[in-house]
């Protein structure tokens, strides 16, 4: 199947390049490609690219102790250097002073020198200054070398510890990002829920009319009710208009019989 795949696949590859020319071919070819990986990109889950991105941080932790372990080796080798230029330039420092001395005995212009007990010739002592004097110039160069040598070490050894100091800050930053990408994923994942839950109100909403039409059909009981009790079209016998009243009669025996109070309109003296 896979072959007859690879022969189809040929087929249609040899067939385009004859439509549209070779160059043309590789030109869809990576445009095809190209589709292909980011639809694949893109449909890739977040919460897995997370993980992935989580794991590659964690990734690093190896690199960054092996690196820690390389900057102790140097620190180590340094350390070393150091020692020994300091050893070097004391042993040059004891040279140089027994130098001076011969040169200034020398100077002095005695045919036999004594030291330690020991007698020298003037010739001998100067053969013994040439000597060291040549000694000391080696010596000192290669000082000057392992001085030099010393710096740089020196210099690696700060560029590498701040370039540690860097991964290490960057791993603590990409570990903040993804921890606040993974809290916004949480958010959207819930805003997401909510907008694709919908709630089903329509018991509450029925429930809700059946109530209205209760108290309505209630309400519409209690008036016709009342209306069988207090029917408003009868007439109302046993009471009569009292039409022989005599008002003006009614206020003035009303007042006569009052004691004289101030107040009372018409009231005698």
């Amino acid at each position: 199947m896979l072959k007859k795949s690879l022969i189809v696949g040929a087929g249609v590859l040899l067939l385009s390049g004859l439509l549209v020319g070779p160059r043309n071919v590789c030109s869809y070819v990576s445009t095809g490609v190209s589709k292909v990986r980011g639809t694949f990109k893109d449909s890739v889950p977040i919460a897995f690219e997370l993980d992935r991105a989580r794991q590659m941080v964690k990734d690093l932790e190896p690199e960054i102790r092996h690196h820690t372990l390389e900057i102790a080796k140097v620190e180590v080798d340094v350390d070393r250097l150091a020692r020994d230029l300091e050893n070097r330039d004391e042993r040059l420092a004891n040279q140089q002073a027994e130098m001076l001395e011969l040169k200034s005995d020398l100077a002095e212009g005695g045919s036999v020198f004594v030291y330690n007990k020991r007698h020298y010739t003037s010739d001998q002592v100067k053969a013994d200054l040439t000597s060291r004097f040549e000694q000391f110039k080696t010596e000192s160069s290669t000082r000057d070398n392992m001085r030099q040598i010393l710096d740089a070490r020196r210099q690696g050894l700060d560029a590498a510890r701040q370039k540690l100091v860097e991964m290490n800050e960057a791993k603590s930053q990409l570990r903040l990002e993804i921890a606040h990408l993974e809290s916004q994923l949480k958010i959207l994942e819930v805003a997401k829920t909510r907008s694709e839950y919908k709630f089903d109100d329509s018991s509450l909403s029925r429930t809700k009319n059946l109530i209205d039409d209760i108290r309505t059909r209630i309400q519409v009981e209690s008036k016709l009710a009342n209306s069988e009790f207090e029917p408003v079209d009868r007439i109302p016998v046993g009471v009569k208009a009292d039409d022989d009243r005599d008002i003006a009669q009614e206020i003035t025996e009303f007042f006569a019989e009052k004691p004289s109070v101030d107040g009372y309109v018409g009231a005698e003296k």
